[in-house]
């Protein structure tokens, strides 16, 4: 049984509505208990950083948001029992705890950039309920060889949040066409080489940057029936990209509205996959896919195309007008 600690090692202080933000410990419990009496909402940033001594914490109910550098550095820490009501981990809240090997985040829907970077003996991570994953989240934390993610529920997650660790090592060998993958969501197409990229039916989402700089694929085929999302800068700078290919158009992509630059050049969207391709037309992408080309497109080009239905809608008002204008001449002249 956990001794709770001490009420008076706890610097405290009101923050906006019911908020109560825990800034300060003062005491030595190397097995910390934080009082749920205290009624902490937050713990504030850089509260416990670099702190040599604690092993084990437990954070009370009602904790639904951990600060940046909250126990970052924590050397000797092992274990953290999170409350329910946690919701998001700051960034690099526990970035360099080479120690902490058991963290339970079943509830974290948001997880910042570089939160558990370099957590060495960090085996698993359960996240059924997260929603994102910021840049570098666990990255260098090598003995990392689990990680489950919603099955059926987009994630918006950085192409980097796993690198250098034995899960994403095990899945790109695991990779047949260079893809990295957990479950149905796409974290890095990197070490795709081959022109044509199919990426595997039932995926729901694609990582932020996760074929970026990729020069070796010029044509990508969707799963347009499973995808959800396409995350930000997901194809940008590839530079033989000339299509993307939609297996079978539906509704569902009218819902991507993340925008993904390529820079200058803009690859064109076709369907249906493999052959033959239809390049749409501006008509069909103002109508339909506009939101599916600010997500795969240069921005620039969607302003192009944007330009350009303007100015054939105008061109298109001045000669029905000069049409109308003529008939009502005639009109009036029989008249």
């Amino acid at each position: 049984m956990r001794i709770v600690s001490n009420i008076n090692d706890f610097v405290l202080e009101k923050g906006i509505g019911n908020e109560v933000i825990l800034k300060e410990y003062k005491g030595w419990d190397r097995d910390l208990v934080i009082p749920s009496i205290l009624g902490i909402t937050t713990i504030q940033n850089g509260c416990f950083r670099n702190n040599d001594f604690i092993r084990s914490i437990v954070i009370p109910e009602g904790v639904d948001w951990i600060l940046e550098y909250a126990f970052s550095g924590c050397t000797k820490l092992e274990t953290v029992i999170l409350p329910d009501s946690i919701i998001e981990i700051g960034t690099s809240a526990f970035m360099n705890c080479v120690s902490l090997d058991f963290i339970n985040l079943e509830n974290v829907v948001s997880i910042n950039a570089e939160a558990f970077r370099n957590c060495l003996r960090l085996g698993s991570v359960n996240l059924p309920e997260i929603k994102f994953i910021q840049d570098n989240a666990f990255r260098g934390c090598s003995s990392l060889e689990r990680v489950i993610l919603p099955y059926y529920k987009s994630v918006q997650i950085s192409f980097d949040s796993f690198s250098d660790t034995a899960f994403f090592e095990n899945a790109l060998k695991d990779s047949t066409d260079g893809n990295v993958y957990s479950c149905n969501h796409l974290l890095s197409g990197h070490f795709c080489h081959t022109p044509l990229c199919k990426i595997k039916d039932g995926t729901i989402d694609i990582a932020e940057e996760a074929f970026s700089g990729n020069e070796h694929i010029s044509n990508v085929i969707l799963p347009v029936e499973s995808l959800q999302k396409i995350g930000r800068n997901a194809f940008a700078e590839c530079k033989n990209l000339k299509h993307i290919l939609l297996v079978k158009p539906q509704e569902p992509l009218v819902r991507l509205t993340v925008k993904v630059m390529f820079g200058d050049a803009a690859p064109t969207l076709a369907y249906p996959a493999p052959a033959p391709a239809r390049t749409l037309t501006p008509a069909e992408v103002l109508t339909v896919y506009v939101p599916l080309l600010y997500a795969l497109a240069a921005k620039e080009a969607v302003d192009r195309i944007h330009a350009r239905a303007i100015i054939m809608a105008m061109i298109f008002f001045i000669v029905l007008v000069f049409f109308i204008a003529i008939l009502l001449f005639k009109c009036c002249g029989c008249g």
